[in-house]
């Protein structure tokens, strides 16, 4: 967490970082709307139009740390045995998008007092599209990709959460997924709060 944490102030600056230690530490709200997608299109396509698809490698870790730190994001530190995997949507040598999956849920997060990935399961961690290149089906052909390439390695079901104010993403993935849960949380220093409605 150490590391985590001066690479985040390294990456976000002062004011960041300290708007997340408040969020971690002081009060905290999550409404997420939990979901599962089990479809492999075995016809999905490796590119969309000029936007070509593909999983990361070692090579690409400077050009995903600009992308994350263009958005303004730092990811979380996962356990030494998770084992994750990053998609990536290129317009030439150019990050557009990304996604990514994980052999465990979101370490710190509520989520992973309320779901249990079994067999066969990968935690969609987090999808991101350049506001440019929106609204042209990259996030969801990226995905599509994606889960065609993770069935070869044996997963065939993969759950994600989604913040319920984000509208146009819960209905791009309501396309290829099932809704399982919605989970809502609050906390203030000590005092917490944990709501599950199960959903049709």
């Amino acid at each position: 967490m150490i590391e985590y944490g001066w690479r985040y102030l390294r990456d976000r600056g002062v004011v960041a970082t300290l708007q997340a230690v408040w969020r971690r530490y002081i009060y905290c709200s999550l409404d997420h709307v939990v979901l599962n997608s089990s479809r492999i299109d075995g016809a999905a396509a490796d590119r969309l139009e000029e936007i070509r698809f593909r999983l990361a490698g070692p090579s690409d870790s400077n050009s995903i740390r600009r992308f994350d730190r263009a958005r303004g994001v730092t990811p979380r530190p996962r356990t030494a045995s998770a084992k994750v995997w990053r998609f990536l949507a290129c317009d030439g040598e150019t990050i557009v998008a990304s996604r990514w999956y994980a052999d465990e849920l979101p370490p710190y997060s509520p989520i992973s007092r309320v779901l249990a990935l079994k067999s066969r399961q990968l935690w969609a961690g987090d999808t991101f599209c350049v506001p440019q290149y929106r609204s042209r089906g990259i996030a969801r052909a990226l995905g599509l990709f994606a889960q065609r390439h993770l069935a070869t390695e044996g997963y065939t079901d993969f759950l994600g959460a989604i913040s319920a104010a984000n509208i146009p993403s819960l209905r791009m993935t309501l396309h290829d997924s099932t809704v399982i849960c919605r989970i809502v949380y609050r906390r203030f220093l000590f005092h917490e709060r944990l709501r599950v409605d199960e959903l049709p």
